[in-house]
């Protein structure tokens, strides 16, 4: 994650950018996030 903070802090806030990378550091977190993604898409394709 840090080798992309240069590229995202031209368009993003870096304290935001820095507090989601420090919660996608936990497996459980980015699971949770992968399972609400793909949540979202099956919801999306159900239109």
């Amino acid at each position: 994650m840090l080798a992309l903070n240069p590229f995202v802090q031209a368009i993003f806030n870096t304290m935001e950018y820095q507090k989601f990378a420090l919660i996608i550091e936990k497996d459980e977190n980015l699971e949770l996030l992968i399972q609400c993604i793909e949540k979202l898409d099956a919801d999306k394709q159900g239109e």
